[in-house]
């Protein structure tokens, strides 16, 4: 998704399932945006720094639910799931990430000895 920032055009990625960029629906479902006339959305320099934070943590939790196969149990899923629900993006994104790398930490563990 191309953005301005300072009057510089610049890039938010993140792709999932190695072919789709949904940075697009992830920023313009969570925060109203101002557009230039070519419709390219306007942020401030602290705005696309958090979101390149964020888009961050979302890509570490997908590579982690992946690795783990948090999805294919049920009853770890939805442990995951009640126990990271948040009421922001960056609270919900932080929950995720602490749980997932607790929950990875558990498992290397349990796995070694």
């Amino acid at each position: 998704m191309k953005v301005i920032v300072n009057g510089v055009e610049k890039e938010l990625e993140y792709v999932v399932n190695d072919t789709c960029d949904i940075s697009a629906d992830v920023v313009g479902n969570n925060e109203i945006l101002d557009y230039n006339d070519e419709g390219i959305p306007i942020m401030t320099q602290d705005q696309y720094d958090w979101w390149t934070d964020e888009i961050d943590k979302l890509i570490e939790i997908d590579e982690l639910m992946e690795e783990l196969h948090i999805e294919d149990d049920p009853e770890t899923y939805n442990s995951f799931i009640f126990e990271t629900e948040e009421n922001d993006l960056e609270s919900q994104t932080d929950a995720q990430v602490k749980w997932l790398r607790d929950y990875y930490a558990r498992e290397m563990f349990h796995v070694k000895h």
